[in-house]
């Protein structure tokens, strides 16, 4: 059974529109469950004493005596390069490195983090595979039909590769099949709230969708001690920021107001330095072009090839079929009008698109308090 996953209606779910949607149509609240067995042992109260590089080693070498096969999702951004740097000051054979490539499309998916990799990897041993993001035959395999959308599936409504999707799945399924394998992912830090006077900590799953549903996938910032340890951090940060602006404590808008300030954040939760300066904040600050990008039920007659999906708008202009799936699956989505207005109303973002992740109430999993 998968450790993450949304419950509804007494049905577990892997994707999140179809979450949603069964919310909508039972009445019945959608519940986010992410690692609850392992993450109720823990006395949240409690700062670990060990320093953040300390977990993350130990952590590190944990997956490498637990599992045969280690594969690492990279992409020279922050995240992604701190897990990196930990293999390599631990020695820690990695068996594949992945990293997507998208340069016609997404140019910060760039082949410069290839050429670095290449020449930089500490591992002789080391396979290192690439892969693109704008692959339609793999895509063919998840957009299949005219409901896609509502496939009980981790799913993100994009038609570039997903760096974690069935596809992907799979790929390490088959290239390793008769050995204990693990694809390590980064992804993001807790969300950590200030309500009655007291801090509480969660996982929002808007950040984990690629993660939902799957069995050997390690999300190496989510193991239980890291994130109790970022959880802490993030609070001394937000009291940092109450004393300079008295009612800021929103994280989020300060790291995602400018480039220092994500690094000070970044820096501030034990994450390293980028392959390519300014790369992460750069790729955040263009990947929310996705989520903001307008598509609503008026849209239903309109022409949903957009800037926000430009492999999408370059397969639909040379007739792809599969590309036509992709839009009609949307266009269904689209046709129901009253789940798409609940989550244009329930939404707490300013622009109501209908593709984006966080679309709708925001779900988070359990709360769990970590003081004053």
């Amino acid at each position: 059974m998968p450790s993450i996953y949304f419950r509804v209606n007494d049905k577990i779910i892997f994707n999140h529109l179809l979450a949603k949607y069964e919310s909508f149509v039972s009445k019945q609240p959608i519940e986010f469950v992410c690692l609850d067995e392992q993450y109720n042992q823990l006395n949240w109260l409690q700062e670990p004493t060990e320093t953040i590089d300390q977990l993350m080693d130990s952590h590190a070498i944990n997956l490498r005596n637990k599992h045969q096969t280690l594969i690492l999702l990279w992409s020279g951004g922050t995240d992604s390069q701190t897990m990196y740097n930990v293999f390599k000051r631990n020695n820690i054979h990695l068996d594949e490195i992945i990293f997507f490539t998208g340069d016609e499309y997404e140019p910060w998916y760039t082949d410069k983090f290839v050429e670095w990799l290449k020449h930089n990897h500490y591992d002789p041993l080391t396979k290192i595979t690439v892969k693109h993001r704008f692959d339609p035959v793999a895509k063919q395999q998840i957009i299949n039909n005219e409901d896609w959308l509502f496939q009980n599936i981790t799913l993100i409504p994009k038609m570039v590769m997903g760096t974690c999707d069935p596809v992907m799945w799979e790929y390490c399924a088959q290239q390793y099949d008769g050995s204990t394998w693990c694809l390590i992912i980064g992804l993001e830090q807790p969300k950590v709230f200030f309500k009655d006077g007291k801090y509480y900590s969660c996982q929002d799953s808007k950040y984990l969708l690629s993660a939902i549903g799957f069995e050997n996938i390690e999300c190496f910032y989510t193991e239980p001690l890291i994130a109790l340890k970022q959880s802490h951090l993030i609070k001394s940060m937000l009291k940092v920021r109450m004393k300079i602006n008295n009612q800021d404590l929103d994280g989020f808008k300060f790291k995602t107001s400018s480039n220092a300030c994500y690094t000070a954040w970044q820096r501030g939760l034990g994450r390293h330095n980028e392959v390519l300066s300014g790369m992460s904040f750069y790729t955040k600050q263009v990947e929310s072009n996705f989520e903001h990008e307008l598509v609503n039920p008026t849209a239903i007659d309109g022409d949903l090839s957009r800037g926000y999906d430009r492999a999408l708008d370059a397969l639909l202009k040379k007739h792809n079929d599969m590309a036509n799936v992709f839009v009609r699956g949307i266009k269904n989505l689209l046709l129901e009008k009253d789940f798409c207005d609940h989550l244009i109303e329930t939404s707490t973002n300013s622009n109501k698109s209908l593709i984006g992740k966080s679309i709708g109430e925001p779900i988070y999993s359990k709360l769990f308090c970590i003081g004053e």
